[in-house]
């Protein structure tokens, strides 16, 4: 085992009183919730953790110094997940009501460390090991946990701090003997809120595209990227499984792979994501294109890898992709596209102070 992070969850906030089944009384002013994230062993505040509230669907990220703010609740029930890299997940039933004058409007959280438990390894032979459901549905305290939320963590932001991301891309088309037959060179911005995510059975799709001025409908692959892992459509076709230790760049990882359940016949993705063993953090992904047909697409192969940076502790994006594909064709052509990021700009709130 690996001591790494199960959590309970302590209210702490003096004046706050406890209803039936575990639920807890809470006032939030003017519809605002104010809380601070700590750790129960050592008080300290557990910044970015992501804090999720049901009803309006609205997800914050803790600050630095642990504090988070939820607006616009109404009174009445409201369900609080609180998820962070390290620790279990956790969620708290309270119940708002109106502030009496002298009542506290702040709520404070513990979240305790446990040991990470390491799952028995599959070999790639074998058949999907896990049901995708069950890891959608029961933390058990493993490195998938973990995978599932760094994912959760980027499609957070993705959603909720929306932002532009600009990339210079360099594009090289190779000949059939892998040789460079020519090279573009050009900026291209990315915009979150425009990111439909995986849907089965849409990996290929046929999009409009300009070329020399002329518009026409070309094949398009909607590429992997690792949030993809915490939409419930990506979980209910594909299973994963921790597969061994590697590295990435010398930092000693643990090696997760993925691929579509048998019953997904249509083109889709399999893949791995190299976790570090010591933060947890996501630092690679690569996947690549399977169930392709023969003929009837544009497609003969394609594969992409992704390296990660922090944008703040505990929380990763893209910063560096790259791509190499086969066209359907005789004889072979080939694309290699790389993308690195130049800059990045948050449309409005920031998931950092």
């Amino acid at each position: 085992m690996l001591a790494r992070a199960v959590c309970s969850v302590a209210l702490l906030a003096a004046g706050l009183s406890r209803l039936g089944s575990g639920q807890v009384a809470v006032t939030a002013p003017g519809g605002v919730l104010r809380g601070t994230i700590q750790d129960s062993v050592t008080g300290q505040p557990v910044g970015y953790a992501l804090v999720t509230a049901s009803g309006n669907g609205q997800r914050v990220f803790a600050s630095e110094s642990g504090r988070f703010t939820l607006g616009g609740l109404e009174p009445g029930r409201v369900l609080l997940r609180v998820t962070q890299i390290g620790y279990r997940g956790k969620s708290i039933e309270l119940v708002v009501v109106p502030p009496p004058r002298d009542a506290p409007d702040a709520l404070i959280l513990q979240i305790t460390r446990q040991p990470l438990v390491l799952p028995e390894l599959a070999a790639r032979s074998e058949e999907c090991p896990s049901g995708v459901g069950e890891l959608a549905s029961v933390e058990s305290g493993t490195i998938l946990d973990e995978a599932f939320r760094n994912a959760e963590r980027m499609l957070a932001v993705q959603r909720d701090y929306p932002y532009r991301s600009t990339f210079q891309h360099v594009m090289t088309v190779l000949n059939a003997e892998r040789h460079a037959e020519r090279q573009t060179i050009d900026t291209v911005e990315y915009k979150s809120r425009e990111s439909t995510g995986y849907q089965a059975g849409h990996v290929l799709v046929m999009q409009p595209t300009r070329d020399f001025g002329r518009e026409s409908l070309q094949e398009h692959a909607n590429y992997f990227t690792a949030s993809d892992l915490a939409r419930p459509e990506f979980r209910k076709t594909h299973c994963f499984w921790v597969s061994g230790p590697d590295s990435v760049r010398g930092f000693p990882v643990f090696r997760i792979e993925f691929r579509p359940l048998a019953p997904v016949r249509t083109p889709d993705w399999s893949g791995i994501l190299q976790i570090d063993s010591a933060s947890m953090h996501l630092l690679r992904s690569e996947a690549w294109l399977v169930n392709l047909p023969r003929t009837g697409t544009a497609f003969a192969a394609a594969r992409c890898s992704a390296l990660y940076t922090q944008l703040v502790p505990t929380l990763v994006l893209e910063f560096q992709v790259h791509c190499v594909s086969a066209q359907n064709v005789r004889p072979p052509a080939f694309a290699d596209d790389r993308w690195t990021l130049m800059q990045r700009a948050f449309e409005g709130r920031r998931p950092e102070p």
